[in-house]
């Protein structure tokens, strides 16, 4: 459970870096190359959130509670993130 952990904190720094590279420097080249990646790394955050939700419903569902709080925190980050943080930004 714990690598799920991480990569929910992974994939939320990534996020977060990428949105704080539009907001401070919008038209450097750097800005441009992360939107290219951006617009194809977001399916797949999309894909890895809709996982995220199903292990954390299924741990609900079961008697399985081990790093259920810190896995539930790491999933609500990476949800403010992916849906939240681009309508605070645009």
């Amino acid at each position: 459970m714990m690598p799920l952990i991480w990569s929910n904190i992974i994939v939320s720094a990534l996020l977060l870096f990428y949105h704080l590279i539009h907001i401070f420097f919008p038209g450097s080249i750097l800005a441009k190359v992360m939107g290219g990646i951006g617009e194809i790394f977001s399916f797949f955050v999309f894909i890895f959130v809709a996982v995220s939700l199903l292990i954390l419903v299924s741990k609900l569902l079961t008697k399985s509670r081990e790093y259920f709080y810190p896995y539930m925190f790491a999933v609500l980050v990476t949800i403010i993130i992916v849906f939240a943080l681009p309508y605070l930004v645009g």
